[in-house]
């Protein structure tokens, strides 16, 4: 009695069990980290790459103050619509000057 009780048992759990294994997750398509170079828009919602593609920036305000420079992004591309999510700005027009007290500039 207590094998066909246990048996029951077991009978009435098992379509529970597998179907608990079978549920997957839908997972957000991958978006990659990358590095992109270009020119951005004056509104500071598009930039324009060097082979003249145009890419939307998701989170523009990160962007203010660099409006009309060439930048270099490293941000997050979501390929299916064309828009990046940018992680960091580093501008391209800079140049870094260096003076050292030695040179001859600074002799007298």
């Amino acid at each position: 009695m207590k094998k066909c009780t246990l048996i029951l048992l077991v009978l009435l759990m098992l379509p529970r069990i597998t179907s608990a294994q079978e549920v997957k997750h839908a997972k957000a398509p991958k978006s990659d980290i990358v590095t992109i170079s270009g020119k951005l828009s004056h509104d500071g919602m598009v930039v324009l790459r060097k082979n003249q593609d145009a890419l939307f920036v998701r989170n523009a305000d990160i962007l203010r103050g660099y409006e009309g420079q060439e930048i270099t992004l490293k941000c997050r591309l979501h390929a299916q619509d064309q828009t990046i999510d940018v992680l960091s700005v580093k501008s391209q027009g800079t140049a870094n000057y260096v003076a050292n007290v030695g040179d001859s500039a600074f002799r007298r």
